[in-house]
């Protein structure tokens, strides 16, 4: 089982883009499949009917995330700002707030702590103008569940950055110590080859 589970790692890592295309995928199945406006777990709650600025503002909170990799700041920067706009035009915005921890993961997991930082106080100050701004079915409970969330979802993503760091530095000393290995190897051969040559009757 963990020799799968390392051959699936290692499938990843040789080909990030076509796991971030399927990521996405799922994102934006899971985004307009969330947001119908029947799905609501609020009986009560009322939304517009899909109409193309629905469908741009589902794609803008989702697509993105197949670069999460080469900007993912800038992906989780523009998918919260989708997500807010969708749920301020009275969309359902379904399951869309729980797909922006892969934003939050991603930024944690790809950037410096100190972006990652910016980057959550930047997205906290957004929410709390949301909440200022009176957005439909959005509370202080809400902004207090997705700032938790988004904060776990960073830990995860900077502990995986961690990992992947020290799993480099273990690979780089590894092949330091094979090539040094080699290298002694050939200039004890190189050495056996001189002393058999000088030891030859001439």
């Amino acid at each position: 089982m963990a020799e799968r589970l390392e051959a699936i790692q290692r499938w990843g890592s040789e080909h990030p883009w076509l796991v971030d295309a399927a990521l996405t995928t799922v994102l934006v199945l899971v985004g307009l499949l969330t947001t119908s406006a029947g799905g609501s777990a609020d009986p009560g709650a009322f939304y517009r009917e899909h109409d193309a600025v629905y469908v741009a503002l589902v794609l803008a909170s989702t697509l993105p995330y197949v670069a999460r990799r080469r900007a993912p700041t800038l992906v989780f920067l523009i998918t919260v700002v989708a997500v807010l706009a969708l749920m301020f035009n009275g969309y359902n915005e379904g399951g869309l707030p729980w797909v922006l921890l892969v934003g939050a993961c991603s930024t944690a997991a790809y950037r410096p702590a100190r972006e990652v930082v910016t980057a959550l106080l930047m997205i906290a100050a957004l929410l709390v103008a949301a909440l200022l701004g009176d957005l439909p079915g959005f509370g202080a409970g809400e902004l207090v569940t997705i700032v938790v969330g988004f904060a776990a979802a960073a830990l995860l993503g900077r502990t995986s950055q961690t990992q992947h760091q020290r799993l480099a530095v273990i690979e780089q000393h590894q092949a330091e110590a094979a090539s040094r290995a080699a290298a002694d190897e050939r200039l004890r051969i190189a050495q056996e080859l001189h002393d058999i040559v000088a030891h030859s009757p001439g």
